[in-house]
């Protein structure tokens, strides 16, 4: 989905998944080269590189944590990280993969009857929703600009 966005606004984009075996994360480009051997270790996450005017303020506010699911008992939580480091520099957090990981963190997006809310904005539309939150993206960066250009507090 942040792959699509990235395409929409015309950011080069580099795509890895990291796998973990017996706790040690690996690293693996996407796609796979042709020649690849197969690889039996979990995948527990991707990593989406962007480069281009603007790229990181476009998704700096978009790191958290995304709930998807409908029981509250068992929901399925991502965890969104932004930084503006190159793929080969970032570090991903330790024991992301392990279940008390999410405990304590501030949910950032739900999804549930269909549809992605916000819940620190209050917005709700249809999922996926690519279409929509370009713009929303767009809007929120040019509002940034304008606090930098006017010398607003951005605290």
């Amino acid at each position: 989905m942040y792959a699509e966005i990235a395409a929409r606004a015309g950011f080069v984009q580099r795509l890895q998944a990291v796998k973990v075996d017996r706790d040690i994360f690996r690293k693996v480009a996407l796609p796979a080269p042709a020649n690849a051997k197969p690889d039996q270790a979990p995948v527990i996450g991707y990593e989406l590189e962007c480069k281009g005017d603007s790229a990181y303020h476009v998704f700096s506010g978009e790191g958290g944590v995304w709930r998807i699911g409908e029981d509250e008992k068992k929901p399925l939580n991502l965890f969104v990280a932004v930084s503006q480091c190159a793929l080969e520099e970032h570090v991903t957090p330790p024991a992301v993969h392990r279940k008390n990981f999410f405990e304590g963190l501030p949910i950032m997006r739900q999804v549930k009857q269909g549809a992605v809310s916000d819940v620190n904005d209050g917005w709700r539309c249809p999922y996926p929703f690519a279409v929509a939150l370009h713009p929303m993206l767009t809007a929120r960066w040019r509002r940034l600009l304008d606090d930098i250009l006017t010398g607003e507090d951005l605290a």
